[in-house]
Parts: structure tokens; C-alpha cells; sequence
């Protein structure tokens, strides 16, 4: 009889784990979308600037610029903004709390034709204070955490184009659905917008090119595929059609690494557990040590 119920305690305990890990999903997915709607309070950048609105007190390019001023403003125009991300590591992926940590690299660049000129042929393109200049102010709509920002550069042409690249570490909340673990499959997704501006003001156009990725994955996930497109969606703030660029890490967890990691564990605390029914039942010391 025990030599049946070990197999039939492993299914149970397999069968429940994504029950039980669902619960825990809508918990988390609660508290995220609070956390999120305060972290948004906290680190979203003011009008027009990755580093808020603190523009106060810097000195002008020219006379007539106006750093909190986008480009086209006034014309009805929308200024495009070329948006590229390179998935540069996959860090950590938390199915548990539904956590997705990641290496990026963007690269921005657009034209503000009140800077044209600005700097001479034979010294572009050439470094500028960000803080002297308009840029989008990309954040991530459903960040988990503060970004931590690697490195930052930005150059300024002749012609008047704006080029950033930008190195950070970044965590999103993301969705996860364990219905068939350990063979799934998760299209996790990292929202990116302007969170001053809407579609009619600045519009994002993704470089594919420059959108890739060389990483494989990680120790329990493996990275099939690194997408980077755009969509309109409902803000997270004010309930709004919005436009954002939406990275997805498409990953498949490890079938291996997953027997290692839990199947192996359950498998042996039942045969532990089971091992108490061939001890002596006066001896009850050596039951509960079991």
C-alpha cells in the first residue's frame, strides 16, 4: 500500500503547487498595482526630463530654447522619437512574485530643429548636459522598483539631432500563468511610455534594428525571444487610450532545472513523510524526528 500512495502523494502535491501558486499571484498582483501607483509618484520623471523637474537654475543653449518645451510644441505636430532597446542580460525571473529583472540599453534619438546649427561641422556630434536640453522621459508604466541607472550619454549634431544611450537595471511587475508548469511558457511584458506627453504630442517609432538581444536565458528560464513593438492601451493613470512601446521577453522554463529545483524536493519529503508508518508507534520521538 505505501508503495502506491508515494506516487499518488507526488501527483497531489504537483497538481496543487500552481493552485496554491495562483492564489499567491492575485495577492501579489494586488499589492503591485498599489506599490506601482505609488512608485509612479515617486520616480516618474517631470515634463520633458529622465531626471525630473529640475531644470531650474540650468543655463540655456541659446537665448530663445526652452528645455521644458518639447519640439513642435504649438504646431499641432507630434515630435517622433526613435526608440531602441537592446536586451543586454537576463537577470533574475521570479514566477512567485511575478518579478521580471533585466540589463537594457536604449537608444533614443530624435530632431529638434531649434538646436540646429548649434554645434559647429567639424566638432559633431559632441556632448551636452542633459539637463540642458528637452528629452521624452521614458519610464516604465509597470515598474516593480526604481531603475538603476549603469551609464548615460548624449550627444547633440549639427543637423540638430538628439541621440541618448542609456545602460540601467530594471524590474517590471509582470503576469505569469503557472496552469502548465513546469512546461510553460511566459510572454512576459515591460510596458514602456511617456508618461508627460500622449500620442498627439510625441510618438514612438521602435528601431528593430537596434531592438535585438544575444542572451539565452538564465539558471530556470531560457530566452526564446526578445520583441520590442508598439500599441495603444488604457494608462494606468488616468484611464486613457495611451501609446507605448511594449518589450517582450518570451521565455520557456527549464524542464530540468525545475525536477532539480522542486520535483526532487517534493519526491523526498514524501518519502520521508511515508517513512514514519514503519517505525514503531510507541516510538515517538523517532515519528516526529521523521
Amino acid at each position: 500500500m505505501p508503495s502506491i500512495l508515494y506516487p499518488l502523494l507526488l501527483l497531489l502535491l504537483l497538481y496543487t503547487t500552481p493552485t496554491i501558486a495562483r492564489r499567491s499571484r492575485n495577492k501579489v498582483k494586488q499589492k503591485g498595482m498599489k506599490k506601482r501607483m505609488m512608485l509612479r509618484s515617486k520616480v516618474s520623471p517631470g515634463e520633458g526630463t529622465f531626471y525630473g523637474p529640475a531644470k531650474l537654475g540650468i543655463s540655456p543653449l541659446t537665448p530663445t530654447y526652452h528645455a521644458m518645451d518639447r519640439p513642435l510644441k504649438g504646431t499641432g505636430k507630434p515630435i517622433v522619437v526613435n526608440v531602441g532597446i537592446k536586451l543586454i542580460r537576463l537577470i533574475d525571473i521570479s514566477d512567485i512574485d511575478q518579478l521580471l529583472t533585466i540589463d537594457i540599453l536604449f537608444n533614443v534619438k530624435w530632431i529638434d530643429e531649434r538646436l540646429v546649427g548649434l554645434i559647429p561641422k567639424n566638432e559633431s556630434p559632441s556632448r551636452v548636459d542633459p539637463m540642458q536640453i528637452w528629452t521624452p522621459g521614458i519610464s516604465i508604466a509597470n515598474a516593480a522598483s526604481p531603475p538603476e541607472l549603469l551609464s548615460e550619454g548624449i550627444k547633440l549634431s549639427n543637423d540638430g539631432t538628439v541621440e541618448i544611450s542609456r545602460n540601467g537595471l530594471y524590474s517590471a511587475a509582470v503576469e505569469v500563468d503557472v496552469s502548465f508548469f513546469p512546461f510553460d511558457i511566459q510572454e512576459m511584458e515591460i510596458l514602456f511610455e511617456c508618461p508627460d506627453y500622449d500620442g498627439s504630442q510625441v510618438v514612438f517609432v521602435v528601431n528593430q534594428q537596434y531592438s535585438k538581444t544575444d542572451v539565452d536565458g538564465e539558471e530556470i528560464w531560457a530566452l526564446d525571444a526578445w520583441k520590442v513593438g508598439e500599441d495603444t492601451r488604457i494608462s494606468l493613470v488616468n484611464g486613457e487610450p495611451d501609446s507605448y512601446l511594449i518589450g517582450t521577453a518570451q521565455v520557456r522554463r527549464l524542464f530540468s532545472m525545475a525536477v532539480v529545483t522542486l520535483v526532487a524536493p517534493l519526491y523526498i519529503i514524501a518519502n520521508f513523510s511515508f517513512m514514519a508508518f514503519f517505525v514503531f508507534i510507541g516510538d515517538f520521538p523517532t515519528r516526529v524526528g521523521i
